[in-house]
């Protein structure tokens, strides 16, 4: 290693040691308690999408969005929502983060304002997917539809 090579590699360690520093890190225990992470953090993939009951993915208000119409009705059932489509396929619905909220009193879902009850007809952009892969958490159908928020209807 030539010296111009030691002295950056000096700094890069010095800066960063200060970096650390500065933010409260302890750079000899860097193991933080993932329940604090999750409970102060606004997403966690873990606690929204692997785990939950609801499944919510990150969500850009200002990013393009499938143009593919999905279609059907959602369900609560044994304690998951599940959306079932026109064709009767049973899905796991991929609901957009920051969008979307869940009352379990009356069991009903709010998508961008828009109040849905189990049962009611939804149609909206979104695509829907084969799961080809078990996957970790609770929830899990053999399909995922991810729902969109353009030109969201709600039927009676």
């Amino acid at each position: 290693m030539n010296n111009l090579s030691k002295i950056l590699l000096l700094i890069s360690s010095v800066v960063l040691t200060i970096a650390c520093a500065s933010k409260g890190i302890n750079s000899t225990n860097t193991t933080m308690n993932k329940a604090a992470v999750e409970e102060t953090s606004p997403y966690s993939y873990d606690k929204d999408y692997y785990f939950a009951k609801i499944k919510l993915a990150p969500f850009d208000p200002n990013a393009s969005q499938l143009i593919s119409e999905v279609s059907g009705k959602f369900y609560y059932q044994n304690d998951c929502l599940i959306f079932i489509n026109d064709y009767g396929d049973v899905t796991t619905p991929i609901l957009p983060a920051g969008v979307t909220d869940w009352n379990e009193d009356s069991q009903t879902l709010t998508v961008v304002g828009k109040s849905i009850k189990m049962g009611q007809q939804v149609s909206t952009n979104g695509s829907f997917r084969k799961v080809q892969e078990k996957r970790k958490g609770v929830c899990w159908q053999d399909s995922v539809a991810g729902i969109g928020t353009m030109g969201l209807e709600v039927g009676e």
